[in-house]
């Protein structure tokens, strides 16, 4: 039977929520634009290109190390101009005069305030990219860790680190599971992970590999909800056939202890007592508590229906030290009851949908609610005035901090999490008035370019897309002169989509920079491809790909966590454990096969690897470096024999998110999920410079709203190998690493995210956004709201 988590009532589509197009005359900085393939309803996006799927190329100036043209001061802009007009001849006062439009003065302006060493770049915008978020169906806390887990609709579960505040958030890793596995609980012991879902099995992950090593029979069909008693030795799931399963630990695990007294109904809602002795579950029309000892119930509370034909489901319930039962149903209400007499208490009826979840904080005064009806309600004991010692529950505060249905609310560190359909996570403290709201987009980039063949490897949750970039011509005349759009003389093609196998979940893949290899691997298996281009002047060009097969078993005896091509086609894996090797390719008389594989020494016996997250390779092919969830930074140097660990960095206490290699291999840099961005001296052994925090980590307390966008990629200026580009899906930054500074943030992109930013020379630039219309055009209908007016 398959749950559903929305009312009929809730079904009509709300026009207000979804986002609206941008208008034309926002974006200030003119980009480039290629095919259009994708059919999103954006005038803006219409007005820059030719209606019959031309696409356009721009130019575009950009300073490394400098700021923005706005944050210039009225007294430069003023001598600029002065200069400007002294270099200028003097007019002719007979000459007629000619009003200038608004367009040529702006871009007056624009120039006029540029300082004289910018650059020009070329750059090709990519906005086919059709990637779709996944929503979050439910959320657990790792509080003596500071991590969390979620789980996604496709059945992917994911660990993020917290760090020191939320704005520190980070994916750290993503465990993908079979196809069709739907995920309904998620609960931590012990720093081990275990979930519930449809297949009716309590299942243990292996935090090492990131894969199932145990699963638990539950016996009672599909578990809807888990939970741990205050001792942590016994788990309580909620099942569809209307049993409550214990599971006991027994030091190595959990396992099957006993089933509660059956009822009719499924439980969609449990929760433990503090004493450990009493259960309570909520499922449909009623409310029951349970005696572990005997396994009857206790006392069933009925939950009145709205309608005769329709049950009343109580998605979810937790009980206080006090014995006070707080529910939230399908009804939109919040209700408190007294458990020990099973009396009603309080009800309040502040949403008008479904409640899919409540949360309680440490002191048991507050209680956070909230469901398809996307407001986060907070409800407080207060006693009744200020002479009195009666206390009674009332509605405090509302935040609205999603647009669609909220599905997960939970408590850590004074901070109520709540995640949903629109697949953004956000953290907020009522008190001190913080938010933190993540991007509907990976910590880890999806696209990769092959410099030398001009092509771009796309990649979506079960297969790669293989596209050609178009081409275009500083000499031809400019598509719309007023946005420095340069026409393509040749358009972007997809060459080749490649499937995993059984529609598993890709983990990581790549392409080599002269396209002639591409790699991808799912969760079991590596697969590696060997590309020939035919005729390029056939358009469009054909292209084969055949399969390397016959890989050995020691490629694939561990998860790969990442895969990097270096430059002459060497093949570099980066495993779970934090080991990696190196597979050199060669094509003899044109079979592909593997010449030889070299694998990771590690001389220094103190060192413990944690799980590899980020890997690099130097420009020329000799160095490899990684990080991993210990904090480390290990450089390798390549050998015709073996992958030898020449210099380990000192350790930060946040995750890195982004390396790079210097154009001579001499430094390396890398940005925390703090913000902090660090380079590295390898042959001298010691920081080129002091770290300098970004603008972003001094201030992050200081504004209410606050967005977690994380560095994406980072790369060395081809122009000026003292500037570090960085970007995450928000803008583009310049750290220098002569000041140590980083620079304000560019948004070339209003109302765009950036998943992808690379220079391929020192005029060229490829750019793959998403806007926020295309990522919420493939979410499902929200709650209709009523508009002033309508």
């Amino acid at each position: 039977m398959v749950r559903t988590r929305r009312s009929e009532a809730a079904t009509k589509l709300n026009p207000a929520t979804s986002p609206k197009p941008s208008s034309p005359r926002v974006r200030r900085h003119s980009l480039c634009e290629t095919g259009k393939l994708e059919k999103l309803p954006s005038t803006a996006d219409v007005d820059m290109m030719d209606l019959s799927g031309n696409a356009e190329c721009s130019k575009q100036q950009i300073t490394p190390g400098q700021k923005s043209p706005k944050t210039d001061s009225r007294r430069t802009r003023k001598m600029s101009q002065s200069e400007s007009r002294l270099d200028q001849p003097p007019k002719d006062p007979a000459a007629p005069q000619r009003r200038r439009s608004s367009s040529e003065s702006r871009q007056k302006r624009s120039v006029d305030s540029q300082p004289e060493h910018f650059h020009t770049y070329r750059m090709h915008r990519i906005k086919f990219f059709d990637y779709e978020p996944q929503a979050i169906n439910c959320i657990a806390c790792d509080r003596a860790r500071n991590r969390l887990a979620l789980s996604r609709s496709d059945g992917s579960v994911e660990i993020w680190t917290v760090g020191g505040t939320f704005i520190d958030l980070y994916q750290q890793a993503i465990l993908s599971n079979e196809v069709g596995t739907s995920i309904e609980a998620l609960l931590w012991h012990n720093g081990i992970l275990y979930r519930g879902g449809v297949d009716g099995d309590l299942v243990e992950y292996d935090m090492t590999t990131y894969r199932s090593k145990k699963c638990i029979p539950g016996h009672a069909g599909a578990i809807w909800c888990l939970a741990l008693n205050k001792d942590e030795t016994l788990i309580a799931a909620g099942t569809e056939e209307g049993c409550v399963v214990l599971f006991l630990y027994t030091g190595e695990g959990f396992e099957y202890m006993k089933s509660l007294q059956k009822q009719e109904e499924r439980m969609m809602s449990i929760d433990w007592h503090e004493s450990g002795d009493i259960i309570v579950t909520g499922g449909l029309d009623n409310i029951r508590l349970w005696s572990v000892d005997s396994g009857n119930a206790l006392q069933r509370i009925t939950i009145a229906r709205q309608s005769p034909d329709k049950s009343t489901i109580v998605w979810s319930v937790a009980i206080l030290k006090d014995m006070t039962i707080v529910s939230g149903d399908s009804r939109g209400k919040v209700t408190f009851w007294n458990g020990k007499h099973g009396t009603q208490l309080k009800m309040f009826s502040c949403h008008r949908a479904d409640i899919f979840s409540i949360a309680v904080n440490d002191d048991e005064n507050q209680v956070y609610a909230a469901g398809i009806d996307p407001v986060l309600i907070q409800f407080e004991l207060t006693p009744v005035n200020a002479s009195s010692d009666w206390l009674v529950w009332q509605r405090a505060s509302v935040r609205a901090h999603h647009t669609h249905d909220v599905r997960a609310v939970v408590m850590m560190n004074n901070f109520v999490i709540t995640g949903g359909v629109d697949c953004s996570l956000v953290a907020v403290n009522f008190e001190e008035k913080l938010k933190y709201k993540t991007i509907p987009l990976p910590h880890h980039s999806l696209v990769h370019v092959a410099k030398k063949a001009r092509l771009v490897l796309l990649q979506y949750s079960s297969h790669v897309h293989l596209w050609t970039l178009g081409a275009t011509h500083t000499t031809l005349p400019l598509a719309d002169k007023s946005k420095n759009m340069l026409a393509l003389s040749s358009r972007p093609v997809n060459l080749l989509e490649l499937r995993s196998r059984k529609e598993e979940h890709i983990v990581c893949s790549d392409i080599s920079s002269d396209g002639t290899w591409v790699a991808y691997c799912d969760r079991n298996s590596l697969r590696l491809f060997n590309l020939t281009m035919g005729d390029n002047e056939i358009l469009p060009p054909k292209i084969s790909a055949s399969r390397l097969r016959g890989l050995p078993t020691t490629l694939s005896h561990l998860p790969i966590r990442c895969i990097k091509f270096s430059i002459d086609n060497s093949l570099y894996l980066g495993y779970i454990d934090g080991s990696v090797k190196c597979v050199q390719l060669k094509v003899t008389n044109s079979l592909p096969h593997i010449h030889n594989i070299i694998s990771s020494t590690t001389s220094e016996k103190d060192i413990s690897l944690g799980t590899l997250h980020q890997m690099v390779v130097s420009p020329d092919g000799s160095k490899v470096a990684t990080s991993d969830s210990n904090y480390n930074t290990l450089v390798y140097v390549v050998h015709e024999d073996s992958l030898k660990l020449t210099w380990r960095l000192p350790r930060e206490d946040m995750l890195v998110t982004a390396l790079a290699f210097s154009p001579n291999s001499e430094c390396l840099a890398y940005a925390l999920s703090s913000h902090k961005v660090i380079e590295y001296n390898l042959m001298k052994r010691c920081y080129s410079r002091p770290t300098i925090s970004s603008p972003t980590h001094k201030s992050r307390k200081s504004h209410y709203l606050s967005v977690v966008a994380k560095v994406l990629n980072m790369q060395y200026s081809s122009h000026d190998p003292t500037i570090i580009l960085l970007h995450d899906a928000l803008g583009v930054r310049t750290y220098s690493t002569k000041s140590g500074t980083i620079g304000s943030k560019r948004n070339m992109y209003p109302n765009r995210y950036l998943m992808h930013y690379e220079e391929l020379d020192e005029d060229y630039a490829v750019v793959v956004e998403r806007s926020p219309l295309a990522l919420s055009s493939v979410l499902p209908q929200a709650l209709a709201k009523k508009q002033f007016g309508s």
